[in-house]
């Protein structure tokens, strides 16, 4: 339970507290004693039943919150794509599955085609445009002679 669920439950013993001594006053003069526990019994039941019917409600929440979502990585590799040849010590950079994370990783290619560290063919550079920003961004892979793009699914919380 989180500090806000201890504070209410906290609250709560208190006011049935403060029933079962109105109560109890009460049963001085009109309440028989048995009668009085029967009430106390049913109060701590409901208590506890609405504890563990919000408990239920803010873990709902809390899984809702969960999501997957891509990340994708540009490695630089050898001529087949090896994953040996791929060093996530040296391409350590994960690309959001936003417009601005695409943006990114696009503008990593085209850096990495500048410096000559990677091929991709002059013709085939709308296809590698296409798939970053359209289709799935390791769809580009296919264009990229000694670079390779990989997208990872991860469930965020």
């Amino acid at each position: 339970m989180n500090t806000n669920m201890l504070q209410q439950f906290d609250n709560i013993l208190a006011e049935i507290k403060n029933i079962e001594l109105s109560l109890g006053n009460l049963s001085k003069n009109m309440v028989n004693h048995d009668d009085l526990e029967v009430v106390s019994s049913y109060l701590r039941f409901w208590t506890a039943n609405q504890l563990l019917t919000e408990a239920e409600q803010a873990n709902e929440k809390i899984t809702k919150t969960k999501r997957q979502q891509n990340i994708h990585i540009f490695f630089n590799c050898d001529g087949e794509k090896t994953t040996q040849s791929m060093n996530i010590l040296h391409n350590n950079i994960a690309y959001d599955d936003t417009l601005s994370g695409r943006k990114q990783l696009y503008e990593r290619i085209v850096h990495e085609v500048k410096s000559e560290k990677i091929f991709v063919a002059p013709e085939q550079f709308q296809f590698v445009k296409q798939a970053i920003f359209k289709g799935k961004p390791s769809d580009a892979s296919q264009f990229l002679k000694y670079g390779r793009v990989v997208t990872i699914s991860l469930m965020r919380w």
